[in-house]
């Protein structure tokens, strides 16, 4: 039985901690490496995890001054020794029998990475990422993972997150997360891995991962405007950049709607606040992208009058 090496990044998450090791520990596939980085936790996360590790020898537990999420998975890629690799964040939790799944998935099918669909939870409700359009069976492509990726309100089961999927150590251990990025570094990191030569992956539709929605995580924090448009612009540039340099031009459209979207999101929020030189910022940004909007949204005039009305507008 190969190893699976899973790397949990962990920082103050000490009400959520033990059902995320907890639902690893259990899983159904029993050789596994389990990395816990906990990432200058202030609370009680990295005795927990200390507490684990005497208890599993499996679980592996590194203690690092707080550097960031993307830090911490770096930190964990270096102490992976597993063939097959996965993550899993410390706020959320898996079904028994995820990684056995991916597993049989990969092998059976040669794939350079498996995917299983996942469970979103709100604290008082559940729900299943149903994709709005089918994901084709078996062996996709490398063109089929990229488009998935990337229309993710098409094919939302699929998604770019790292944590419903298993991957080859082989292949994950030659990219690194971009520490510079705090939001996102998953998206990067997945991209990178599906452009690399004959990339295939297989989609299993049985949700097997609970992500937890919470308003206090990194990723539904608010920085100020200005912070969030250096941090969409950095984030969504490489994407186009990675996109158009490997020949996928035609994929890169979808980011390049999507960065104009989210920069007149910011131009509206900095016209409300009545913040001049950030909306003018973020107007200039949303312009890049103007005419690739423009014409996916051709058959949506409400969308088009909202742009042409932000464009007008002048504070």
């Amino acid at each position: 039985m190969d190893k699976i090496s899973v790397i949990i990044p962990v920082y103050n998450v000490e009400p959520y901690i033990r059902k995320c090791i907890d639902s690893v520990i259990n899983q159904t596939y029993i050789n596994l490496e389990i990395i816990l980085v906990d990432d200058g936790s202030t609370d009680n996360s990295g005795k927990v995890c200390d507490e684990y590790a005497t208890k599993d020898k499996r679980v592996k537990v590194l203690h690092k001054r707080n550097g960031g999420v993307s830090s911490a998975k770096n930190a964990g890629l270096k102490e992976v020794t597993g063939k097959y690799l996965g993550f899993v964040d410390s706020d959320d939790w898996i079904e028994p029998e995820m990684y056995e799944i991916l597993y049989n998935d990969l092998t059976f099918n040669n794939a350079s990475f498996s995917t299983v669909n996942f469970f979103r939870e709100y604290g008082s409700h559940t729900e299943i990422m149903a994709a709005k359009e089918k994901i084709e069976v078996g062996v996709l492509s490398q063109e089929q993972i990229l488009l998935y990726e990337f229309r993710i309100i098409k094919y939302a089961g699929f998604s770019r997150y790292l944590c419903n999927k298993l991957f080859r150590s082989e292949t994950a251990l030659k990219q690194l997360f971009d520490e510079n990025i705090r939001i996102g570094e998953d998206n990067i990191f997945l991209v990178r891995y599906s452009l690399t030569p004959n990339c295939t992956s297989v989609y299993n539709n049985k949700p097997m991962y609970h992500y937890l929605y919470r308003e206090s995580s990194l990723v539904n924090s608010l920085p100020s405007i200005e912070a969030k448009i250096r941090r969409d612009t950095a984030y969504r540039k490489i994407l186009i950049s990675l996109l158009t340099e490997s020949g996928y031009s035609d994929i890169a459209e979808y980011p390049k709607r999507d960065y104009c979207y989210i920069m007149s999101q910011h131009a509206e929020n900095a016209l409300e606040s009545k913040q001049s030189d950030i909306f003018n910022t973020a107007k200039n940004e949303m312009l890049i992208y103007l005419k690739e909007y423009l014409e996916f949204n051709r058959d949506f005039p409400e969308r088009i009058e909202r742009i042409n009305k932000l464009i007008e507008r002048k504070l």
